[in-house]
């Protein structure tokens, strides 16, 4: 057989087995999971008062399935005091934990995540007025695990106001 020939044989070969490699190697990567991704929302409404802080009796749950690695995004409802008076306002932050969660009004028992933040009447032509909340968090849970996600607020006025919590909506990844 001519070198020519054998050569070329030999580099039709490598290729042919290097394909192989090639194809085997790609067969064995480990594709990742696909994240879980959940939505909960429902039309519970809280309407608060005091100056401690209250769970607002969201009760939006969610189990943890790939890795308990979440990143939720809650969104709300407020309507400010129909007779709204400058300088008040209302403070609420997310709050969860397992097992049942709180009724509106009760002592906010969960645990806080994320940031705390303040709704402020400057002027009183915002009585009545609505307002869409917007909050997002990632946290590490355990897994195979129920947790429920609720708001905790209070108010702070010299005066006798109700603030109104409602329409909760959660988002939930899982990666």
């Amino acid at each position: 057989m001519n070198k020519w020939v054998m050569g070329l044989f030999i580099i039709m070969f490598l290729v042919l087995l290097g394909v192989v490699i090639a194809y085997s190697e790609i067969n064995s990567i480990t594709i990742p999971a696909i994240p879980n991704v959940s939505f909960n929302n429902n039309s519970n409404s809280c309407v608060i008062s005091s100056n401690v802080y209250k769970s607002m009796g969201f009760a939006l749950y969610y189990t943890t399935k790939v890795n308990g690695k979440i990143f939720l995004t809650i969104d709300f409802m407020v309507t400010y005091p129909s007779t709204a008076f400058s300088g008040s306002y209302t403070t609420f932050n997310i709050i969860y934990n397992s097992g049942t969660a709180p009724i509106c009004g009760t002592s906010a028992s969960g645990i806080n995540i994320g940031n705390s933040y303040k709704l402020l009447i400057s002027s009183t032509s915002v009585a009545g007025i609505t307002s869409k909340i917007s909050d997002s968090v990632g946290i590490n849970l355990s897994i195979n695990t129920t947790y429920w996600f609720d708001i905790s607020a209070n108010v702070i006025s010299s005066f006798s106001e109700t603030w109104n919590y409602s329409n909760p909506q959660m988002s939930v990844i899982e990666s």
